[in-house]
C-alpha cells in the first residue's frame, strides 16, 4: 500500500470517527432533552421510569463508543444492570453511573415468562442489536425501543 492510499484510509478512519461520536452526542443530548419532556415532575411514575430507563441505555451507549468495546443493559423483574464484553463474555461494569438500577413505584417489565431478560446491545461504533421492552404500572404501559441504528425511543418518541 502506498503513501498517498495511508493517508486517504486515515482520513477516512477519521471521518467514521468523527460520525460515529456525533451520532453518539446526538443521541445522548436529545434522551437528555427527552427526560423532562416525557416525565416532568409530578407526572405519572411509569414515564419517569422509562425515560430513566431511556437515559441509561444513551449512557451505555456513550460508554461503548468512548470506551471501544460492547456494552449491554440487561432487564429483568428486579432492574437492570450494565455489563461490558471482556475476554469473550459479559462481565459487570463498573462505576458509579453503571450500578444496577431498581425498579420504582411498582413499575416492571412485561416478560413472557418468569426469569426472563432482555438485551440491550451497544457495539463500540455505538449501533446496537435491536430490543424493545414493555413497562407496565397497573394498566398503564410505556414502550423503551433501541433500533439497529442505536436509536432510542419511548413510545415512538426518538430520544
Amino acid at each position: 500500500m502506498g503513501a498517498v492510499d495511508l493517508t486517504r484510509l486515515k482520513r477516512l478512519a477519521i471521518a467514521l470517527l468523527a460520525t460515529v461520536l456525533a451520532n453518539v452526542l446526538t443521541n445522548l443530548s436529545a434522551t437528555l432533552l427527552l427526560v423532562p419532556l416525557v416525565a416532568p415532575l409530578g407526572e405519572d411514575p411509569l414515564r419517569r421510569e422509562a425515560a430513566r430507563l431511556g437515559a441509561h441505555l444513551a449512557r451505555a451507549q456513550e460508554e461503548a463508543v468512548l470506551a471501544t468495546r460492547s456494552v449491554e443493559v440487561v432487564v429483568d423483574d428486579d432492574g437492570y444492570r450494565f455489563a461490558v464484553r471482556r475476554l469473550g463474555g459479559w462481565t459487570a461494569l463498573d462505576g458509579a453511573s453503571f450500578r444496577p438500577i431498581a425498579w420504582r413505584d411498582d413499575v416492571a417489565p412485561l416478560l413472557r415468562r418468569e426469569g426472563e431478560r432482555i438485551a440491550f446491545r451497544f457495539d463500540p461504533v455505538g449501533v446496537a442489536e435491536p430490543a424493545v421492552v414493555t413497562l407496565v404500572r397497573g394498566t398503564q404501559r410505556a414502550q423503551v425501543e433501541v433500533d439497529g441504528a442505536g436509536r432510542i425511543r419511548i413510545d415512538g418518541q426518538e430520544g
